[in-house]
């Protein structure tokens, strides 16, 4: 049974640099000191355990601005063979402990909206609200998921004390999705299946709005680069338009082929 707990020491923290060569594909991102300079001056590390051996960690700094202060959450990591056992979900769930017991009250990071599983993540099951729309945020990358494709974000923020995110962590699905709201994207499906999509309607202005991606964007981005830039270029006008217009990214409802995000205005 898998452990989960906080970072304390820097062995702890020097354990964690293997798993981060794995999962990026031999690229260390954080060194050990640098992790462990944090924690001592207020950031979060907790880390899932197999016996002795980390097998994924959830990583977050002090920020601020003005004098407003928060914890950014700057690396969520989990080793392959432990994926797809909800455990990106618990350790959120346990950064979240962890910032309340420092007093903090909000959580901030940022996730590329064209990846459906992350969205469902932090939209659907953790209550994180899109706030911003950052474009190509690092720059150019050259793991395989970023390669080639302009690194745009959106950035979440988590009001880890609030109400309404502890209603949504307890919530069971997303449920359907809403009827009858009017769509930023229309998809065209081609005969080999693939997903395309045209050029997003920015004149809307109902309180609730709805934007489409695909489910599996990063099989489409294997298959043609070209085909995944569009859908990045074409994604960003939308988001970066509504969500610079008074709306916030919500909520996420899964479908098959397609994926829905819902912006509300504010």
């Amino acid at each position: 049974m898998l452990q989960i707990g906080r970072v304390a020491t820097l062995k702890d923290c020097a354990a964690l640099e293997p798993l981060q060569r794995e999962v990026w594909s031999g690229h260390l991102v954080l060194a050990a000191p640098h992790m462990f300079a944090s924690i001592t001056c207020g950031g979060i590390i907790v880390a899932a355990y197999d016996g002795p051996q980390p097998v994924g960690f959830c990583y977050g700094f002090p920020a601020r601005k003005r004098w407003n202060v928060w914890l950014h959450s700057h690396m969520l990591a989990v080793l392959p063979p432990y994926r797809g056992q909800d455990l990106g979900f618990q350790l959120k769930l346990a950064q979240r402990q962890a910032a309340l017991e420092d007093e903090y009250s909000v959580v901030s990071w940022t996730f590329d909206p064209l990846q459906y599983v992350n969205a469902r993540l932090n939209l659907a099951r953790l209550g994180a609200v899109g706030t911003g729309y950052l474009v190509d945020y690092y720059g150019p990358m050259e793991d395989p998921m970023n390669r080639g494709l302009p690194t745009d974000r959106i950035l979440l923020e988590w009001s880890i004390a609030s109400p309404a995110v502890a209603e949504r962590i307890a919530r069971s699905s997303a449920g359907p999705e809403p009827v009858g709201l009017p769509v930023i994207n229309r998809i065209t499906k081609e005969r080999s299946a693939t997903l395309k999509c045209e050029a997003p309607d920015l004149s809307l202005t109902n309180p609730q709005i709805l934007l489409r991606i695909p489910t599996e964007f990063a099989a489409l981005r294997n298959r043609d680069r070209e085909l995944a830039r569009d859908w990045r270029l074409k994604t960003r006008l939308a988001f970066s338009h509504y969500l610079s217009s008074g709306y916030r990214a919500v909520d996420l409802v899964s479908g098959r082929d397609t994926c829905t995000y819902l912006l509300e205005k504010a």
